[in-house]
């Protein structure tokens, strides 16, 4: 954004919050997702001990905030039942729909993948605190008015009202 490449960015993005304006979309937690008929995802809840002997699937974002789940996977003893990283959800749902592995991820892409793709989503077993997805730009194209725009439609059509 400070070099003008980026014009706008979407997200949970902590690193940004120096330079860069800020609109807060809405406040965002974390889920777990199994597909259906998982050993372990028969009833809505896993237990703790479920979730850290089951065998996960990691998304690690560079460049994102979600450095507080990992970390909290990591003091729970999770990254020994790491079978699989990731660079991004896109693939997530069909990896998750075809095997045993567990996903954590943030409940709005999950509320997402699972109207897309048949799959269970379960509370997070673990306690994490909950943080804003919200809007980020730079101060130069405050006042600029395509970006104007589509900072208050983006803010229309995701920010919690």
């Amino acid at each position: 954004m400070e070099t003008g490449d980026i014009d706008l960015a979407v997200g949970y993005v902590p690193q940004l919050r120096d330079k860069i304006r800020r609109a807060r979309l809405f406040a965002e937690h974390y889920v777990c997702m199994t597909r259906p008929d998982h050993p372990l995802g028969r009833r809505s809840a896993l237990t703790l001990k479920e979730f850290l002997s089951a065998r996960h699937v990691l998304i690690s974002s560079m460049g994102s905030g979600h450095q507080q789940l990992e970390r909290a996977l990591a003091e729970h003893g999770v990254e020994e039942n790491v079978a699989l990283r990731v660079p991004h959800f896109m693939v997530v749902p069909l990896i998750v729909a075809g095997t045993d592995l567990i996903v954590s991820l943030p409940s709005q892409v999950a509320k997402a993948w699972s109207q897309l793709v048949k799959m269970k989503v379960h509370p997070f077993p673990i306690r994490i605190s909950s943080f804003d997805v919200s809007l980020y730009w730079h101060p130069r194209v405050e006042n600029d008015v395509a970006n104007r725009w589509l900072r208050e439609a983006l803010l229309e059509l995701f920010g919690e009202q």
